[in-house]
């Protein structure tokens, strides 16, 4: 079982998209590699409702602690900081990545103003593995 890499607590398992997530209720979640890939291609709206949601969206920035170095609940190693869809992220190369509480609903806001996302063009994420 993994433990969050903020407060160390055992994570619980939570069904995201069709993917099943590690989850620590109060700090936010872990996905294993490709899995964010995963939930951001399960998540994708093509409906007539989400055009006019879509119409009025602005991007979501979320607060970022830069000094802050989490390990990898994985492999313990140093996870490094990466900028997605305007989010940065926790990641480690080799097991997944950790997204604090409100990241995962940003990122998916700000896929969604992209216009190729909303046509279905697959996204990129396969390729940095996250």
């Amino acid at each position: 079982m993994l433990n969050c890499p903020v407060c160390n607590e055992p994570l619980k398992k939570e069904q995201r998209g069709g993917v099943e997530i590690d989850v620590c209720s109060k700090h936010g979640i872990w996905l294993d590699k490709n899995e964010l890939f995963l939930i951001t291609e399960a998540e994708r709206r093509t409906d007539d409702v989400a055009f006019w949601e879509d119409w009025f969206r602005s991007a979501v920035k979320t607060p970022t602690d830069h000094e802050r170095q989490l390990a990898c609940p994985d492999c313990g190693k140093e996870m490094s900081h990466h900028k997605y869809e305007g989010v940065i992220i926790d990641w480690c190369p080799e097991h997944g990545c950790w997204l604090d509480s409100g990241e995962l609903d940003a990122i998916l806001n700000n896929l969604r103003l992209d216009p190729s996302y909303l046509r279905g063009v697959a996204l990129r994420l396969r390729d940095l593995k996250f």
